[in-house]
């Protein structure tokens, strides 16, 4: 992981130290929609032509996990927690989705609930839920 395309040499070198492996599934892991044209024996990329696509429904990937104190609210009681994965941009091909599911080693099970786009380090910010 030490040569990411698009990704910040820090946001590198947070992976190569903090990462672990998780289970993602969803929209994610969708592979984006390719016209292929059969030519005899050759296969000719027709450019982006919405055809088919295709979305396996697990990969395992890496991703830091991030648990800290949530933004602060009025009233008593004030301990909730907000728990977010960093992913780099390279290890998802498609844009992430709200509802999709990251399971970490020890079984936990989060569903994701926000997503920010961290373009300026090549990664994605998901905030997630413990999955119902």
């Amino acid at each position: 992981m030490t040569n990411v395309p698009g990704a910040d040499a820090d946001a590198i070198a947070i992976h190569n130290a903090f990462a672990k492996t998780v289970q993602y599934s969803g929209e994610g892991l969708r592979v984006p929609d390719v016209g292929v044209v059969l030519d005899g024996n050759a296969v000719v990329l027709a450019g982006y032509i919405p055809l088919t696509s295709w979305t396996p429904s697990a990969a395992v990937i890496s991703a830091v996990k991030s648990d800290q104190p949530a933004d602060p609210f009025q009233g008593a009681g004030s301990s909730a927690r907000m728990v977010k994965f960093e992913i780099l941009k390279s290890a998802l091909p498609s844009v992430p989705g709200k509802d999709d599911e990251i399971v970490e080693v020890s079984g936990i099970d989060w569903s994701v609930i926000d997503i920010t786009d961290r373009e300026d380090i090549g990664a994605w910010h998901l905030i997630v839920e413990r999955a119902a």
